[in-house]
């Protein structure tokens, strides 16, 4: 037998999304997390591809881990034209190693408060990256289902 941790929190969902949205859900989940109410936080979604290709994923949000954190399916996108037609180039994006930090560099801010503040900023952001996508394959996938309707 499987046991799921699950807390019964339902977010709303709108037809356009916005960075509140996604902050306050980033919130939650961060609260939830960090109370120790959960261990782990996984997201079940969409990955969109193309207009007729999507496949369900599950992504790991946190906790988070420091080595990985870059996706071997990240992609940079490139819009361009090409013969008065708009055009999309992909490229893979190769991770990157870190930079060593000159001896000469003062921060501010403790390293922890540096982190502490930077963290939830990547994790809203992920959760974004992750919402358009499922949003994406939605939209997608009625588009297929009312093209092949007629």
């Amino acid at each position: 037998d499987v046991n799921f941790n699950y807390t019964g929190t339902f977010f709303d969902f709108p037809d356009t999304l916005r960075a509140n949205l996604v902050s306050n859900i980033g919130d939650a989940v961060r609260n939830l997390f960090l109370s120790g109410e959960v261990d782990k936080v996984e997201v079940v979604s969409a990955k969109f591809f193309n207009l007729v290709k999507n496949e369900p994923m599950v992504r790991t949000m946190l906790p988070l881990t420091p080595t990985g954190i870059e996706d071997p399916e990240d992609e940079t996108f490139k819009l361009t034209s090409e013969d008065g037609k708009l055009k999309v180039e992909k490229e893979k994006v190769k991770s990157t190693k870190a930079k060593e930090i000159e001896n000469d560099v003062i921060f501010d801010q403790t390293p922890d408060v540096i982190l502490n503040s930077m963290l939830p900023l990547y994790l809203n952001s992920q959760l974004l990256s992750i919402l358009f996508d499922s949003q994406a394959s939605e939209l997608s996938s009625r588009m297929t289902a009312m093209k092949a309707a007629t």
